[in-house]
């Protein structure tokens, strides 16, 4: 297996940050936290819900399912950054809220340190990019990239290793996963549907980072991937499942879901 070298996976990126306070300054809003949900979702006192942008953390228990590996341990880290804050700020993201009525946004301290780029140095979060949201996806990037290279974190726990695609299926995985499969099947143009061990597809919107879909999606069948995101089971008719269609889906947001890969000619 080889660690795909993205070209934006660079330390070098990471000073935007230190500058970032500075240029949004009419943007940032003062806020305080009244409750903490888990590593990546709280409520402030004026009863806004906000989920941070960029990073994705082990989810508590909740809905009967149960606390996923590392996800109390990514809490109490978010819950310590910010009590020890004397001021938080917030920027609102390009897209402002999600489908849950949740406003997207970085959160940043009196020092200028950021929550998410916190919790992404300690191994306690994934880095997700999802467009038009990409503020800091190339800084996050390389912040991850050395907790992995530490084994911090969920790079060193059992439970968030790759996962094979098949198995995924079979004990019918949802929420997000790292899986890993070989590319079995590619269909389509503006949206790439990646077929992976014949046991579910991605679905990719090739409309963002269309530079990286041209070379990415050339020669791809017989290549493995490791790819990271949410799981879905969706409801087919049997007649779309004998043409081949897989009930199970994972979308790709952007080129960023893919972490490793054999390109071997």
């Amino acid at each position: 297996m080889l660690f795909i070298r993205l070209a934006w996976a660079d330390e070098s990126f990471c000073a935007q940050l230190s500058s970032f306070q500075a240029i949004y300054k009419k943007q940032l809003q003062t806020i305080r936290v009244e409750h903490i949900y888990d590593g990546d979702t709280l409520r402030l006192v004026d009863g806004r819900k906000v989920r941070l942008l960029g990073v994705n953390t082990p989810e508590l228990a909740r809905d009967q399912r149960p606390a996923q590996a590392l996800a109390q341990q990514a809490a109490d880290a978010a819950s310590q950054w910010l009590d020890q804050a004397r001021e938080l700020q917030l920027l609102v993201g390009a897209e402002k809220t999600d489908r849950y009525g949740r406003v997207l946004g970085h959160i940043f301290n009196d020092r200028g340190q950021n929550l998410e780029a916190f919790l992404l140095a300690r191994g306690l979060a994934f880095a997700i990019v999802v467009p038009p949201n990409v503020q800091h996806a190339d800084c996050f990037a390389a912040i991850e990239s050395q907790a992995r290279a530490k084994l911090s974190g969920v790079w060193a726990h059992e439970d968030w290793q790759p996962l094979p695609a098949r198995l995924a299926v079979q004990q019918e995985k949802t929420g997000f996963q790292r899986l890993i499969g070989t590319v079995t099947r590619v269909d389509g143009g503006k949206t790439l549907w990646i077929e992976l061990d014949q046991a579910l597809v991605l679905r990719a919107d090739t409309t963002n980072f269309p530079n990286f879909w041209v070379g990415f999606s050339s020669d791809l069948v017989g290549k493995k991937l490791v790819v990271r995101g949410w799981l879905t089971r969706r409801k087919l008719s049997n007649s779309l499942k004998s043409k081949g269609f897989k009930e199970w889906l994972m979308t790709v947001k952007s080129p960023y879901a893919f972490e490793q890969g054999d390109f071997a000619q």
